[in-house]
């Protein structure tokens, strides 16, 4: 049984970290490209890897193409990002932002369920115990 003090202390922990390194705003940017040629894409997504305030991107369906999650000391450092990945590129047609009020969840981690009900199942149907 995990306790709720536990859990507020690890969230409290995540958050003063990101504090620690100076990136206290958290952003998530739609962007929407011009044309969605292969060469386009692959430039931009260059462009997007090489860019640490950039910690993830994801190619989208829908009304964008790129859904992006970025960090920043203060505004004054986001606008700098957003001059810097947007305003000199003629292949983003626009961009939305979002800016993060509170980080109810953050993790990487991919839930991996073992595969035992499977192989249970599949014994029983050939009668091995």
């Amino acid at each position: 049984m995990v306790h709720k003090n536990s859990l507020n202390g690890a969230r409290s922990k995540c958050q003063n970290s990101l504090l620690t390194v100076g990136q206290e705003m958290t952003f998530l940017i739609l962007v929407e490209m011009e044309r969605e040629r292969i060469d386009i894409l692959d430039t931009f997504r260059r462009k997007i890897h090489s860019e640490p305030q950039v910690l993830q991107c994801y190619y989208i369906t829908g009304e964008a193409d790129f859904a992006l999650i970025a960090m920043a000391k203060n505004m004054e450092q986001y606008q700098e990002l957003i001059q810097r990945l947007f305003f000199n590129d003629t292949n983003v047609k626009r961009f939305r932002t979002s800016v993060v009020m509170d980080r109810t969840k953050v993790s990487l981690q991919v839930p991996v369920s073992p595969f035992r009900h499977i192989f249970d199942a599949g014994r029983k149907t050939i009668g091995v115990t």
